[in-house]
């Protein structure tokens, strides 16, 4: 197993479509880091994805968004994807909807930039139109694992 499939497998997607919230998709995304074993608490979790936001909206735009935390509850680094069909109000930089958002976790005590340089890679991947219509219009688990795992094992 590489680097890139320990931070990110079939079982960190998450198809949920009747979601319509940012605050329903990181509570999602939270209780599946912790059911994972990503991370010890989900409350935590989603408190790290909230303080974030209030920083700056994790809505990169054209339908997707990056949510992330650092934070003592993740126990080891990962990344989910989250997909709804129904669009999600995200206060995102292009005032539309997100329809799939790509968390990062990563410990608090994890030393050097582990997670800037995932939302470098992620970010440089998102400005490309083909790679995010490959994610949005993605109807499966496996199609979305290859797109991504491809993106994460290019840096």
């Amino acid at each position: 197993m590489n680097n890139a499939e320990k931070l990110f497998a079939p079982s960190h997607i998450i198809f949920n479509h009747e979601v319509e919230t940012k605050e329903e998709c990181l509570k999602e995304l939270s209780h599946q880091a912790q059911v994972l074993g990503i991370a010890s608490d989900k409350e935590k979790i989603l408190a790290g994805f909230f303080v974030r936001e209030e920083e700056c909206t994790t809505g990169f735009g054209g339908g997707l968004a990056i949510p992330h935390t650092k934070c003592e509850a993740v126990l080891h680094p990962g990344i989910l994807f989250f997909k709804s069909r129904k669009g999600m109000d995200w206060q995102a930089f292009d005032d539309q909807p997100v329809y799939a958002a790509i968390a990062l976790l990563v410990p608090a005590s994890n030393e050097g930039n582990l997670h800037l340089s995932l939302l470098s890679s992620l970010s440089r991947k998102l400005i490309n139109k083909e790679f995010k219509e490959k994610l949005l219009y993605a109807e499966n688990k496996e199609t979305v694992y290859e797109i991504i795992i491809d993106a994460i094992k290019e840096d």
